[in-house]
């Protein structure tokens, strides 16, 4: 319980997606919780598990029977972040992970590929990216996510300070 109060406490504030600014929605909050809340997290450690560009260089895949399997463990799954099925001779446009480098990455994208409908599809807009016929800023979802109303934005937004969060104090602002 202590540790959803103290995310709760947090998230809000530190835990969106702004790139720009170093954040990325739970990334860096959720290993620092992991450490201050130690006794109430656990921690898979079957490779098979969240098989992804940042853990490649650790992990051996192989194919036995028809199965995938890595360091000598059934695969479990595959994350396949930064993959785009218009794009599959690129196994993720955030590594250097190629078909070259390791070829059965193209087995599994192939077999992934086969699971997808040959029709283009459509890329729908994010769900929480529109009231209506307005589109949601990013800028305005932190706000109201933050204080819970919309009263204040356009005056934060006019003086600039919707992205200025700092830590002062020992607490978010």
């Amino acid at each position: 319980m202590a540790v959803l109060e103290w995310l709760m406490r947090f998230l809000p504030h530190i835990g969106f997606d702004d790139r720009h600014n170093g954040m990325f929605v739970d990334q860096k909050i959720l290993p620092l919780a992991a450490q201050l809340f130690s006794s109430q997290f656990g921690c898979m450690r079957h490779p098979g598990y969240n098989v992804a560009y940042w853990n490649l260089h650790e992990r051996e895949i192989t194919s036995i029977n028809d199965r995938y399997m890595v360091n000598g463990h059934p695969a479990i799954f595959f994350h396949l972040s930064g993959f785009r099925a218009e794009e599959p001779d690129t196994f993720s446009r955030y590594s250097s992970w190629n078909f070259e480098r390791l070829p059965i990455l193209k087995e599994i994208i192939a077999e992934y590929l086969s699971y997808i409908p040959p029709e283009p599809l459509a890329k729908p807009d994010y769900s929480y990216d529109h009231i209506g016929s307005y589109k949601v800023s990013p800028d305005l979802r932190r706000h109201y996510f933050i204080h819970r109303t919309l009263t204040g934005y356009r005056k934060a937004r006019l003086k600039g300070t919707i992205r200025r969060y700092t830590h002062q104090g020992g607490s978010w602002l």
